[in-house]
């Protein structure tokens, strides 16, 4: 199964603080994902992610290296040298396949999306737009009839 990126969704991604809500929602999120079926043995990767969303929300996501992870996530001495240790790289991968598996399965109706572009250690948070107002009832009716008769 290929994961493909929400394309109607709005950046919430943190060029400011956001607001004490929005932080809340997101970390309900957060909540959510670790609480998966799919991240239920995954704690180390639950760690990660909230990591790297706490630093986004604290306006740090642009700070985030291999080192300063490996150092507060994995807890790598302040010798950490990343040419040796690929730590940081590996697990940020699996974390990429775990979200795109969360977002496929028990996460594909989920507001907010959190996605981990390559290259990058910070996080990108998304806000998925509302689906539109379903039609009144007739107009339904009505359409539904006219699939009906193109089916014949």
């Amino acid at each position: 199964m290929t994961f493909q990126p929400v394309q109607d969704r709005t950046s919430i991604s943190c060029m400011a603080a956001p607001s004490p809500e929005r932080s809340a929602s997101i970390r309900a999120q957060l909540e959510r994902i670790a609480a998966s079926s799919v991240f239920a043995h995954a704690g180390r990767m639950s760690r990660l992610l909230a990591y790297l969303v706490d630093a986004e929300l604290a306006g740090e996501g642009a700070r985030l290296n291999q080192s300063r992870i490996a150092i507060d996530v994995f807890g790598r001495n302040e010798t950490f040298d990343p040419s040796v240790d690929s730590i940081v790289r590996v697990e940020i991968g699996r974390l990429r396949n775990k979200m795109r598996e969360y977002y496929a399965t028990d996460g594909r109706e989920d507001a907010i999306i959190f996605e981990l572009p390559r290259g990058r250690y910070s996080p990108s948070i998304g806000l998925k737009h509302a689906p539109l107002a379903r039609p009144p009832s007739d107009a339904l009716g009505a359409e539904t009839a006219v699939q009906r008769d193109r089916s014949r």
